[in-house]
C-alpha cells in the first residue's frame, strides 16, 4: 500500500511534539487556565436530569386545502393503485400523500385556487 506524501513526516514531528517535556508543561499549563471555562458533562449525568418522555397522539382532520392536494395526488396516479405498480412508484405516491398532510404549502400556488388564509 502507498501512504499520502508526507505521512511520515507528520508522523515523526507528532512524535517529537509528544517526546518534549516543555510541550507537556505548556499543554498542562493551558489546561488548567481553560478548565473553569469548560462545561463537560457527560451523557449519563445529562440523562438523569431529563423527565420521562410523554408521547400524546391527536388526531386532526385534514383541511379543506389539504383534501384538495391530497385528491389531485390520487388521482394523479390513479394508474399505480389501480395496476399495483412497482413498489418504488408506490413508495413515491406514499411520500406525496404525506407532504399533502404535513406539508401542504410546499405545493406550487397555481395547484389550489382558494386563498391560503381567511378574514374570519
Amino acid at each position: 500500500m502507498s501512504r499520502a506524501p508526507g505521512t511520515q513526516r507528520l508522523k515523526l514531528k507528532y512524535d517529537e511534539l509528544h517526546s518534549n517535556s516543555a510541550f507537556k508543561f505548556k499543554l498542562c499549563h493551558y489546561d488548567k487556565v481553560l478548565r473553569p471555562f469548560l462545561l463537560r458533562r457527560l451523557k449519563a449525568e445529562v440523562e438523569k436530569d431529563l423527565p420521562a418522555k410523554k408521547e400524546m397522539i391527536l388526531k386532526v382532520g385534514m383541511s379543506e386545502m389539504q383534501k384538495e392536494f391530497y385528491k389531485k395526488a390520487l388521482q394523479k396516479d390513479i394508474e399505480v393503485i389501480n395496476a399495483g405498480g412497482t413498489q418504488t412508484r408506490l413508495l413515491n405516491m406514499v411520500m406525496q400523500l404525506r407532504k399533502c398532510c404535513n406539508h401542504p404549502y410546499l405545493f406550487q400556488a397555481g395547484a389550489y385556487t382558494r386563498p391560503l388564509f381567511s378574514s374570519t
